[in-house]
């Protein structure tokens, strides 16, 4: 602002001079850009442009008394002016640089409250923050610190610091927001980092508890997204499943769905990590992809922020192994740890429903029995593992439709991704808020005709298929709704392929840990019958390292109660028990240990766990 400017602004009280002021100020002050403009705060008919917020203030706030004169914003900052008695000029000075006070503000149950405050950067940056009101009455250094961080100039006087201490508790605002820190649905208002979607009869703002990178953010037109980089997708399946993943999250609490994950699973350079930069084009640039190697609060924080929504994560063979089974149930799990505050209250627990997409050259199972941690096919279920190989010769790719190469094609798509984001992701939301219970109806259909291909799955099976039929649901939904360019149909027949896929190396039947468990037992066998395990009656036979002994009569293969143990892990002894129990591969006398009672002098034990030599060729 021009030194003729801040001069103008000394006529105080004279409300056509303040008029003057007022206009002055909207034909100085530049206007933000649309993407500069905070739009967390106000519905689009309460929204003004940056110059009114700086300038109404000198004509809506009267001065307010304090100590021997008065307070008083201004179009150049908030005043602290005292009267000279004698009639000369008012003394004034510059408490800080121009601030509106917009609203006061309280959490959804009433417990906290705050003052909702916007002002302009050295930048010409729109802030807005609530203020909460337990700072100003108690180390009221901590919000000014907060202020002064985000670009508002405050006075290093401690009177005058003061002074805003005092017009900011005891404004005349009677306007009421209601503020929360948790992104996601709201009723029927859901809640991002930069914009709220839907109306509701209360105002709302979002107060993070810390400022971070959330990722939301946009670039080009919806149109632009659809055309080149969206549409031509239709008919690849790996592509149009990601992307579908990626409209899935705001889906999982209207529905009442669990949430989970798909891991895309393949080898280097086939194009997994183009997939969920598709993905993350749906919301925002390519920094919306996090990575595995991070720690378990951090990946808290993430999956908080993700809340009804997708979070993405790159290269699980980057993750801490030895934090891996933590942060994984953690994750899907949705609750966080509990924790205190400072004076040593309860924290309220972050809670979240997401959908997780990741990718990897290994396997969740792989990787935790690189760190001798269990794995139960539970993990499986939660993460279903999806080959991102299509088969096709072309890597992720069906088939060619941007390049004569699968890897031109790949850079071609990771350009775009970098050039046209953001859009598809605000037109959703807005879609899904203002059609939300005809949104119902349709996904319910949709799914429930995805899973009337799949009668025949059961047990964890069908849990895996729900989750991708709500895939498949988004993603037509969200063509249905203008935004994906693909024919209707595409993104179903995208979800079937990947469950399809699924189902061919996990089965069909949900018993893929009775399949894992036997593969362990049988795998040992395989490796070990001929070299590790004495043949009754045999003295001659010198073993070094055994594991038991074989009957051949009965082609039974007797383990010492502890070395079958440890041959279980990571699974429980009794769990391997009840499983070959029930496939009839083990032979027993007493029922309740699952053990045979021996009577031979050629072996060392009186019991054993004596496991069918069938074992081997057993298929479930």
């Amino acid at each position: 602002m021009t030194n003729s400017n801040q001069d103008s602004a000394i006529a105080f009280d004279k409300d056509q001079e303040a008029t003057e002021l007022v206009n002055s100020a909207k034909e100085n002050l530049p206007t933000l850009q649309s993407g500069q403009v905070n739009q967390t705060l106000l519905t689009d008919d309460l929204r003004k442009s940056s110059s009114d917020i700086v300038a109404e203030d000198s004509l809506t706030t009267p001065a307010m008394e304090y100590g021997k004169g008065y307070i008083k914003p201004y179009i150049d900052g908030l005043y602290y002016i005292v009267d000279d008695k004698n009639g000369s000029s008012p003394k004034r000075e510059k408490i800080c640089s121009p601030i509106k006070v917009v609203a006061r503000s309280r959490n959804v149950d009433h417990s906290q409250w705050g003052i909702v405050l916007e002002w302009l950067d050295k930048s010409n940056t729109l802030h807005t923050w609530s203020v909460p009101i337990e700072l100003i009455q108690s180390d009221s250094r901590k919000y000014r610190r907060e202020l002064a961080r985000r670009g508002l100039v405050v006075s290093t006087k401690k009177y005058l610091q003061d002074a805003l201490d005092f017009f900011l508790n005891n404004h005349p605002i009677e306007i009421l927001f209601v503020f929360t820190n948790k992104v996601g649905w709201h009723d029927n208002v859901f809640v991002t980092p930069d914009r709220i979607y839907g109306k509701t009869n209360e105002r709302i703002i979002y107060q993070p508890e810390s400022s971070l990178n959330h990722g939301y953010s946009q670039k080009g037109t919806l149109e632009e997204w659809r055309q080149n980089l969206c549409s031509p997708l239709g008919a690849q399946s790996r592509l149009n499943f990601a992307i579908s993943c990626a409209f899935t999250g705001p889906l999982l609490k209207i529905l009442d769905i669990e949430g989970g994950g798909c891991h895309m699973l393949g080898k280097s350079s086939i194009g997994k990590s183009a997939s969920l930069y598709l993905a993350a084009s749906v919301w925002g640039k390519r920094e919306y992809v996090k990575n595995w190697n991070t720690t378990k609060n951090a990946a808290e924080t993430l999956a908080a922020m993700c809340n009804d929504n997708i979070l993405i994560m790159d290269e699980i063979s980057q993750a801490e192994r030895n934090d891996l089974e933590d942060m994984f149930y953690m994750l899907s799990n949705g609750r966080g740890k509990n924790r205190s505050t400072a004076d040593g209250s309860s924290r309220v627990m972050q809670t979240w429903k997401i959908l997780l997409l990741s990718s990897g050259e290994e396997t969740l199972q792989a990787m935790l029995e690189q760190s001798n941690k269990r794995h139960n096919t539970g993990m499986d279920v939660r993460l279903c593992h999806i080959d991102a190989d299509a088969g096709k010769n072309l890597g992720i790719f069906d088939s060619l439709v941007l390049a004569p190469t699968p890897e031109e094609q790949a850079d071609i798509l990771t350009k775009l991704t970098g050039q046209y984001y953001g859009s598809a992701g605000t037109s959703w939301l807005n879609y899904i808020t203002l059609n939300k219970d005809s949104v119902i109806v349709e996904a319910n259909q949709i799914i429930k005709e995805f899973m009337s291909n799949y009668s025949h799955v059961k047990s964890q099976a069908y849990r895996v298929g729900k989750r991708l039929a709500v895939v498949a649901a988004a993603g037509e939904l969200a063509t249905k709704a203008g935004i994906t360019g693909w024919q209707d149909g595409q993104a179903m027949t995208a979800s079937q392929i990947c469950f399809d896929n699924w189902l061919d190396n996990y089965g069909y039947d949900g018993k893929q840990e009775d399949r894992k468990i036997i593969g362990q037992i049988a795998g040992y066998l395989e490796k070990y019958a001929g070299s590790r395990f004495q043949i009754v009656g045999n003295s001659r036979q010198k073993l070094n390292n055994r594991s038991g002994y074989y009957k051949t009569n009965e082609d039974l293969y007797l383990f010492g109660i502890n070395t079958f143990k440890e041959i279980c892990l990571p699974y429980s002894k009794q769990q391997v028990l009840n499983v070959l129990k029930d496939h009839d591969l083990v032979k027993f006398n007493e029922d309740k240990r699952i053990t045979l009672k021996l009577n031979n002098r050629h072996i060392d034990y009186d019991r054993a766990h004596a496991v069918k030599g069938d074992i081997m060729r057993y298929h479930i």
